[in-house]
């Protein structure tokens, strides 16, 4: 370990920060997939089962939610286990940050949260009463369900003085200790050094919110005025000027985002490494030492702070690029698990290069003297992927794989590498367009032919164009035309003959493309010539722009198509602003500017039942809801289970996820239930949850207030909440609906991935009821004429077990031999 002063006690674990963004391809053996997808995931843990072999993992979804994957070897299907979104902040940086298991869970069901809590009615920024940061346990049902009304909250922060710089991050050591990284909230001057504060410290409490004997800052290491700190964040009120806080066990961190645990270390051993995000010159994995001042904000890296000269030797230390960059997920790598050549390595992801690097100790590489000072620590580029967040070690088949969340849409986000052996590298996918920008009908050329394979060996392209038209095994360069107005995100997968495989995106705007022209005359009536003319076109969104079109001069120009809405509530709040300036021949100028607005369309969402949730452009909305979008936007709808309820359709036929292209305002289109532009999930119980079959009803669930989207009468666009009209009817089953709960003698074998229940419908002449996953069967009485057969209002009939709709799950009638029917739920009109 290198010496220190009184600022930086640690050992920086540094390197240069030089990035190729070319494409890089994992090393030998190694093979990257994407199993599950999360609305803005953040931070991810693993559990045992409740019962049996194998583990569960949990995943924070940053608007206030935790999603349990049961069995995420083989299955992405996911149960939303925690909703605490009445309960969060979720503005800029702050939300649900992460979540991990008792250390002897499933004996010990309580599972930790931490996430921002807005403790006095708010989430804006203030030092005395805005929001904190909370660590709360909560215990895990049978179901997997975390009890929301079981929260026990263990500690809480001071209030956040702005949105960032939240830290976030929490594992169990080998010491059995709770460790939790947090940031100074973008107030350096009150959090980095007070030891009377818990905000910029790493700290360390037990599983039950007491403090470890061996913490530094308490009564029996010599602090006679310590206290404790987890009720407001700081210590008591009248506490002395050199009161300390004994959850502290090291101060001076700016945003200490992720940290990673050596599991290479004996039993009771806890080594520590943690990534606090820089500012304007240095960003920095540290080793914990216990007591230790990482000097923010007097000092940043090796430096003074702001400096990258002014610099004493006290560490080692990570250099970032003039450019920026943002050290964020980190994990150890375990020895045995890949090659000897990764054993006692250190793996970091940087979120601004999308990349995830390799450390490995280098002593010929220090230079103490060198100015700026330069590690002993050896980086390579591993692995490439936009915006990656979280980054550890986790269970798979037996063995383990690294396992990692990234901030993108369209794909699976929550990913996965792990070593296949031998010698085989996965290919690597190069996709590029001819334009990205272009007009519907026009022909676009999609060049795959720079994706490689590092041992030569042939590779397959399979494209998708995100508009429902794939190619499978096709050419390396292929042509395609879009049909529709909208953005469209194309993908293109290339897989060797061992199965490794690589996926490139691209994403499409198609448009119509308008011409800007312009005419203008000096005082004198005399025409202005074209070369006088200067063009911009601006993005504007919300409070701000991005450039459009950059300066152009002369006249007739022809500009991209519109793009379409940054995120869901862009829609409401964005506009082009084309901007026209034109100088005479004494220089005396003119400037003229128009307003484009888009063509908004207003559109309806439901679920039935009413008031569950879903998913617009990836933004968490509760039905029933009007949304404002623009006409041929391609808007991402998505529908996901909610315990007890399970989607079953969409009433367009969509697929769970899928893409509405936003029709022109004034017409119906086909499957909107005789409603222009309305859209309805139906979702089923499952049959745990059901009543008993005399239940008259099911159950019903009250629409909660909703947020209503329009532009104004100006035609300028604006943001709001509404509340429903309290005369909108509360959706319940129809009154000849019974829930049932009917035992199916469906073998395992049969029975598929997406078991389920239903709220099973009877008519006149019903006889049974059987579980199927997906359909409710009946059998009509043997004095019933098969076609006078028919099934609740708005329920498909279908008849035979061959037909092309049944999936082969549930039980079959007694006598199956014989003609019957059943009702689709999942084809509901």
């Amino acid at each position: 370990m290198m010496g220190y002063n009184m600022f930086l006690h640690a050992t920086f674990v540094v390197f240069w920060l030089l990035v190729a963004k070319s494409s890089v391809a994992l090393p030998s053996g190694f093979v990257d997939e994407g199993f599950a997808n999360v609305n803005a995931p953040t931070g991810f843990s693993f559990a045992p089962k409740l019962s049996g072999e194998g583990y569960m993992m949990l995943v924070c979804e940053k608007g206030g939610r935790v999603w349990v994957l049961p069995n995420p070897d083989e299955s992405d299907d996911e149960i939303n286990s925690l909703d605490i979104r009445d309960r969060t902040c979720t503005n800029q940086e702050r939300g649900v940050q992460s979540v991990v298991a008792h250390p002897d869970f499933p004996m010990d069901r309580r599972v930790y949260v931490f996430y921002a809590f807005p403790k006095f009615g708010n989430c804006d920024n203030s030092a005395e009463n805005g929001p904190v940061n909370r660590v709360s346990v909560f215990l895990m049902t049978d179901d997997l369900l975390l009890d929301p009304d079981s929260e026990e909250v263990i500690l809480e922060t001071s209030s956040l003085f702005n949105k960032i710089h939240n830290g976030g991050d929490m594992q169990f050591g080998k010491d059995g200790h709770l460790y939790i990284s947090l940031g100074e909230a973008g107030d350096r001057r009150t959090n980095g050094q007070a030891l009377n504060r818990l905000l910029g410290s790493m700290i360390r409490i037990t599983a039950d919110g007491g403090i470890p004997s061996d913490n530094p800052y308490t009564a029996e290491k010599g602090f006679a005025n310590s206290a404790r700190c987890v009720e407001t964040g700081m210590a008591p009120s009248g506490s002395p000027a050199d009161a300390v806080c004994e959850e502290i066990v090291a101060k001076g961190l700016r945003n200490p985002f992720r940290f990673a645990m050596d599991p290479n270390t004996p039993d009771g051993v806890v080594r520590l490494f943690f990534n606090d995000v820089g500012g304007n010159s240095w960003e920095e994995t540290n080793e914990l030492v216990i007591g230790g001042n990482f000097g923010w904000p007097l000092r940043e890296g090796p430096c003074e702070l702001d400096s990258t000269t002014s610099c004493e030797p006290t560490g080692d230390e990570y250099l970032d690029q003039d450019d920026g960059g943002a050290a964020v997920g980190c994990a150890f790598v375990p020895n045995g698990l890949w090659p000897a050549e990764y054993d006692d390595a250190f793996l970091y992801m940087d979120f601004v290069f999308g990349e995830i690097y390799v450390l490995r100790e280098d002593p010929s590489l220090y230079c103490r003297t060198c100015n700026p000072p330069t590690p002993g620590w050896e980086k390579t580029v591993f692995h490439r992927w936009e915006w990656p967040v979280t980054l550890k070690f986790g269970p798979y088949l037996g063995g383990q794989a690294l396992y990692y969340s990234v901030r993108g849409v369209g794909y699976n986000n929550i990913r996965r590498i792990y070593f296949a052996g031998g010698d085989n590298d996965a290919p690597v996918a190069v996709l590029e367009a001819d334009q990205t920008q272009a007009l519907v009908g026009a022909t676009i050329e999609f060049d795959g032919s720079s994706s490689n394979d590092p041992n030569f060996d042939e590779i397959t392209y399979n494209w998708d164009f995100g508009d429902g038209t794939t190619i499978e095994d096709g050419e390396a360069v292929v042509n395609h035309a879009f049909s529709s107005l909208g953005e469209f995100v194309v993908s293109l997968t290339v897989t060797d003959a061992s199965g490794f495989s690589d996926i490139a995106y691209i994403e499409i705007t198609v448009g119509d493309k308008p011409t800007l022209v312009g005419s203008a005359v000096d005082s004198f009536g005399v025409s202005i010539p074209e070369e006088s003319f200067t063009w911009e076109v601006r993005q504007h969104h919300n409070t701000h722009y991005h450039p459009f079109l950059d300066l152009t001069q002369g006249n007739n120009i022809v500009i991209a198509p519109a793009p379409p809405p940054e995120d869901f509530l862009a829609a409401t709040n964005s506009y082009l602003e084309i901007i026209l300036t034109v100088s005479d021949a004494n220089g005396v100028s003119e400037t003229l500017s128009r307003i484009v607005m888009p063509k908004m369309v207003t559109l309806e969402f439901d679920t039935e039942p009413s008031g569950l949730e879903l998913l617009l452009d990836d933004y968490t909305v509760t039905t029933p809801i009007e949304v404002v979008s623009w006409e041929n936007h391609q808007l991402q709808a998505e529908a996901y289970d909610q315990v007890p309820w399970l989607w079953m359709s969409w009433s367009d036929d969509g697929s769970r996820r899928h893409a509405i292209s936003v029709p022109a305002q004034g017409g119906a289109t086909v499957g909107q239930d005789a409603f222009d532009y309305r859209y309805v999930a139906f979702f089923a119980m499952t049959p745990s949850e059901q009543p008993s079959a005399q239940a008259s009803e099911g159950p019903t669930l009250q629409p909660s207030p909703q947020t209503s989207l329009q532009p104004t009468s100006s035609g300028q666009p604006t943001s709001s909440q509404t509340t429903k009209p309290s005369s909108e009817p509360v959706t319940t089953p129809a009154p000849n609906t019974v829930a049932a709960t009917v035992e199916s003698t469906t073998s395992p074998s049969e029975t598929p991935s997406s078991s389920g229940g239903l709220v099973f419908h009877r008519t006149a002449n019903v006889v049974s009821l059987a579980v199927g996953c997906m359909f409710s069967f009946v059998r009509p009485r043997a004095e019933q004429k098969i076609d006078e057969f028919s099934c609740d209002q708005g329920y498909l009939a279908r008849s035979g077990i061959n037909d092309n709709v049944f999936q082969g799950g549930g039980d079959q009638p007694a006598g199956s031999n014989e003609a019957f029917f059943y009702c689709c739920s999942v084809f509901k009109a």
